[in-house]
């Protein structure tokens, strides 16, 4: 039988059909030269006049006409022509028409007829173009969100971690620690205080904050904030170039306030934003255009901006982005310059540190992805680079190792994600995964780095907000959760 040589401009016939050889596509069909109707007799009448008989019996014949509707009424390699079924034509240039099958099924016809002309033939034809098109506990194998030409790829089921054995996962051991009396607990942050590189603990309540020097033990202080304050997150830093850290308080609907350290290791209500009809849940204290003055990033109902000036004072908000954040994060991966990076819903946002530029991350893989939350994870305070975790919601959790590069993407047993935390509980150098929903606890072990080995879930109870931090210097991070007005420390042994 003779074959026939195809030269399909603009595609490379050949690299595409060895790609969809790859990606589980059918085989490569050869087409036959046959002559029907040039003169000479074969026995079989095929219906298409190519000018050369070949002399060969190919025992194929063209099926008696078919009525249709639609063109998958019509058999493989035929499509729908005003109620009748016409075979396919195809050329030298590979075209295809009216969106029928090329190649008797092998591939697709994208634009064909859409536009009044021939489309070509799609060999990738599939199920996805990004993991949005799949279900949760999948992704998107082989998918071009950029293509054009309808769906792409595959769906494939993602890995699910294996529950972790005892050597895999710690046990908690509790251990109560005293209530800090502002009402119900609303947040807990862990931060340096007083700069002896020991974390201190801020409980912030429905009304007010307390703060725990580490080792934690019973509450050191109230902070000075009006009355009636909830205090949602807290972080520390050197606000007005004084040498000593200061605390920045995320205030739910008040906005932000700054608690200034003074000599005798108190503090100082010092800048309080006007309520600007934002929520703020998260704060990030960074240099954020690398002037030597500490700048304030709020996460929440939008993510905003407020330019210090170096002397604890700072300009009014500025948006950087007008839809709701969860949270935000700075990352700084090898080679490459610290940069703000933020997410809500699908979409990825990066702001380069020292140059305040926004780009949008269209094609990192986490913009195709409905992000629930993410969770900022670095290595010790000299940390050169930051990890992100994302949740996903309905079991499936994705992982950004280093902030907008590779991803890896597991199913886990987390069914009600509501926030969660990093920590090295296994001492082993490697950051593990605290996520809580409802009443469970569930561990996601890290190892190796940028993998998940397995998962575990704990039942702590009704959990409020939940903190992770190595206050005993022993190497391995503890927890720290809420419920109501009650704290406990986890051990993990």
């Amino acid at each position: 039988m003779a074959s026939l040589s195809l030269d399909v401009n603009p595609w490379n016939l050949t690299a595409v059909l060895v790609t969809a050889l790859g990606a589980g596509c059918g085989p490569a069909i050869q087409l036959d030269d046959v002559g029907g109707t040039d003169g000479a007799d074969d026995g079989v009448d095929d219906g298409v006049d190519d000018g050369v008989d070949d002399g060969v019996d190919d025992g194929v014949t063209v099926p008696p006409e078919q009525q249709c509707e639609v063109n998958s009424d019509c058999s493989p390699g035929f499509f729908c022509d005003a109620g009748t079924c016409r075979q396919e034509p195809y050329n030298d240039d590979d075209y295809c028409y009216d969106g029928g099958c090329c190649y008797d099924g092998g591939g697709c016809c994208y634009d064909g007829g859409g536009y009044g002309g021939p489309g070509g033939c799609n060999y990738y034809y599939g199920d996805c173009n990004t993991d949005a098109d799949c279900e949760p506990t999948q992704s998107c194998y082989g998918g071009d969100p950029y293509s054009g030409y309808g769906l792409t790829g595959y769906c494939e089921s993602l890995p699910e971690l294996p529950e972790c054995d005892d050597d895999q996962a710690p046990q908690l051991v509790p251990l109560p620690i005293s209530g800090a009396g502002n009402g119900d607990v609303v947040g807990l942050a862990f931060v340096d205080a007083n700069a002896d590189e020991i974390p201190d603990l801020v409980v912030g309540g429905q009304d007010g904050a307390s703060l725990y020097l580490g080792p934690i033990d019973e509450p050191t202080m109230a902070l000075p904030l009006p009355e009636g304050t909830v205090v949602h997150d807290a972080v520390s830093a050197d606000i007005n170039g004084d040498g000593r850290q200061d605390l920045v308080v995320a205030l739910g609907e008040s906005g932000v306030a700054v608690l200034l350290a003074d000599d005798v290791g108190g503090f100082g209500l010092g800048y309080a934003s006007d309520d600007e009809g934002q929520t703020v849940e998260r704060v990030i204290a960074v240099d954020f255009f690398d002037d030597g003055t500490v700048d304030i990033v709020a996460s929440g109902s939008e993510l905003t901006l407020r330019i210090g000036n170096g002397l604890g004072g700072f300009l009014p908000s500025v948006p950087l982005w007008g839809d709701t954040v969860s949270r935000a994060t700075v990352t700084a991966p090898p080679n490459a310059p610290r940069s703000l990076l933020a997410a809500e819903t699908n979409n990825v946002r990066e702001w380069v540190m020292g140059e305040g530029a926004d780009t949008v991350e269209d094609d990192t893989p986490f913009s195709h992805f409905a992000v629930g939350q993410w969770l900022p994870l670095s290595v010790g305070a000299d940390a050169t680079f930051a990890r992100l975790v994302a949740a996903l919601g309905e079991g499936s959790v994705a992982l950004d190792f280093w902030g907008g590069g590779a991803t890896t993407r597991y199913v886990s047993a987390v069914s009600s994600f509501r926030d969660g935390t990093t920590g090295d509980l296994q001492g082993d150098g490697a950051e593990d995964f605290l996520l809580f929903g409802e009443s469970e606890l569930t561990y996601l072990a890290q190892w190796p780095v940028g993998s998940l080995a397995c998962e575990r879930g704990y039942d702590l109870g009704d959990i409020a907000a939940l903190a992770s931090a190595d206050t005993n210097g022993n190497g391995r991070a503890e927890v720290v959760t809420a419920s109501g007005p009650d704290l406990m420390r986890w051990v993990a042994e």
